[in-house]
């Protein structure tokens, strides 16, 4: 997705990056890629992970995209992964969108994805996640008033974990209205990172936007 119409050597900045897997997938593939996440924990393991080009991730909030990584703008932002949807109160979202139109060059484009909503029951369960020895359950409650609650089990032969973590609902509509409002326009609505067409059918969505 981030490769489509990227010029050589383009950067991309994924906001929300976790352990980094798109920054180093990006780094093989020439491209100039760099990250942030809100965890301190995952920012360390990604910084392991990239060896000498550990300085490319940081620890930093989506709130704050306007100052991360001083000095640079980028062909692409990514924040995938249900990332958006944490932020919760408009003047967030509003401070989000109108910093990462900044830090987009001109005909740069950001990636927002999102679980879809529309036409679910008030409970339901997202299809489990599974890497090496790790599998996660994840299961969503429609809370109204454009909240859902998001319960996680992160479980490996060794350890369990759980999370309730408060999201944001969205439509693409009513996103693509909150973007128009600080400067991007919507592109294309995918159903994931393979550009595939949202029928409104799949579990998520991608908005993609440029900066008006």
């Amino acid at each position: 997705m981030c490769l489509r119409g990227l010029p050589q050597g383009g950067r991309v900045l994924d906001a929300g990056c976790s352990t980094g897997n798109l920054v180093r997938g990006l780094l093989e593939r020439g491209c100039d890629a760099w990250g942030f996440d809100l965890d301190e924990g995952v920012v360390r393991e990604a910084q392991r992970r990239l060896g000498s080009e550990a300085h490319r991730v940081v620890q930093a909030d989506l709130r704050d995209i306007g100052g991360v990584l001083p000095g640079l703008r980028f062909d692409r932002i990514a924040c995938l992964g249900q990332t958006f949807p944490h932020l919760l109160e408009d003047e967030h979202v509003e401070a989000f969108l109108l910093s990462a139109r900044m830090r987009l060059m001109p005909g740069g484009r950001l990636y927002l994805q999102v679980v879809s909503d529309e036409h679910a029951p008030a409970e339901r369960r997202l299809p489990t996640l599974s890497i090496d020895d790790w599998r996660l359950d994840r299961r969503r409650i429609l809370l109204g008033d454009n909240r859902a609650l998001l319960e996680l089990r992160v479980a490996s032969s060794e350890d369990i974990q759980f999370w309730r973590v408060e999201q944001r609902q969205w439509t693409p509509g009513s996103l693509g209205e909150a973007a128009s409002r600080c400067g991007l326009r919507s592109v294309a609505i995918s159903s994931d990172e393979s550009g595939a067409p949202w029928t409104g059918a799949e579990p998520g969505w991608i908005l993609e936007l440029e900066g008006i």
